[in-house]
């Protein structure tokens, strides 16, 4: 649609119409389902105010709603489509995650605004408060939750998998809603969680001095950092503008060098593509931690916001290095593959 390409998008409006069904019995992740079919659902809609796409958004929301029916309100990871039955994944102890539960309030606040109807944000608000009354004094979030209990099961921080989003939607939810009335302290929330990453988190390479963020495991840093911590730059730079002249700066100057440590991350391998996460043994310099890419686009997004924040032509540069090492390593015949090692001359894509 964006593209002007009408005849595809009305073949994949008419399949939504005729064809697309939440009748099944599957398992469904309602974060994953969330962000990628109802986001995508509202935004077809919103672009070309078809009333198919806020009608299945809303189908797909409905089939997700027996997920908050816990005792504390907060939602299981997993629910049944067609049966309603819930549950969380074994490997997370049965408790919630950050990262889930936290990232759900954007397209449901949009659905109840488009579809009049309050219950959608009603319980996506309803656990954004419980998790605002339960902020830790350190301003970071633990990584899990029991929905029954609503008490945190571990100690364990971090930006990237199983935390990243939910901070990325603190500052989202306020620039969304938050403007005025009750969601107005989420940006000091969120002001305190940037504040206490880069105080507590934050460290540097040796030898080149390379910024990144760490984690944190039993109260002790561990030097890891997955690529889905690169989505932090783009957040700075958008809640920088929201900021007092001190803290702004402070801010894009961590953004600067964490987007320097991101593209680093691709422009070190000879595929000029990223690994999934890198290791900064005992501070050294990174090496790769885990060599498969997966197409994520944290980093990009990043370059992105940062060239429209600063017009520095060296984002754009960058961004152009890395989409040509895809286009060389990733692209395919019938679209784009993940790489399974991304240090390899001559890698194999994935299937």
């Amino acid at each position: 649609y964006l593209m002007g390409m009408q005849a595809e998008f009305t073949r994949a409006r008419d399949w939504v119409e005729k064809s697309l069904s939440f009748d099944k019995s599957i398992d469904a992740s309602v974060f994953e389902t969330t962000i990628r079919i109802i986001g995508g659902l509202l935004s077809a809609y919103d672009l070309s105010g078809d009333p198919i796409f806020l009608e299945r958004a809303k189908q797909c929301a409905d089939r997700l709603l027996p997920a908050f029916n816990t005792p504390t309100g907060l939602p299981w990871n997993l629910v049944n489509l067609r049966t309603g039955k819930a549950k969380n994944p074994s490997w997370t102890k049965h408790s919630s995650t950050l990262a889930e539960f936290g990232t759900e309030q954007m397209e449901w606040i949009a659905l109840s605004q488009r579809t009049g109807n309050p219950l959608y944000r009603e319980k996506v608000e309803h656990v954004l408060e419980h998790l605002v009354n339960s902020k830790p004094s350190s301003g970071l979030f633990p990584l899990f939750m029991d929905p029954s209990s609503g008490k945190w099961t571990s100690s364990q921080i971090s930006f990237g998998a199983m935390g990243d989003s939910f901070y990325e939607y603190l500052l989202k939810v306020y620039l969304m809603v938050g403007r005025q009335g009750r969601w107005t302290k989420l940006l000091p929330l969120w002001q305190e969680t940037m504040d206490a990453m880069i105080n507590t988190l934050t460290r540097r390479s040796s030898p080149n001095k390379l910024l990144y963020v760490a984690e944190q495991k039993n109260g002790k840093l561990v030097d890891k950092m997955d690529h889905l911590v690169c989505f932090v730059p783009a957040m700075l730079a958008l809640g920088a503008d929201h900021t007092d002249p001190e803290a702004a700066k402070r801010y894009m100057d961590t953004a600067s060098e964490l987007t320097n440590t991101c593209v680093a991350f691709y422009l070190r391998h000879p595929t000029k593509i990223s690994p999934e996460l890198v290791l900064f043994k005992g501070g050294n310099d990174f090496i790769s931690g885990g060599n498969h890419n997966i197409l994520r686009p944290e980093t990009v997004e990043s370059l992105f916001l940062m060239w429209r924040k600063t017009k520095d032509p060296i984002y754009r540069d960058w961004g152009w290095e890395i989409f040509q090492g895809f286009e060389q390593y990733s692209r395919s015949k019938g679209g784009y593959g993940g790489v399974i090692d991304v240090r390899k001359e001559r890698p194999y894509r994935d299937d």
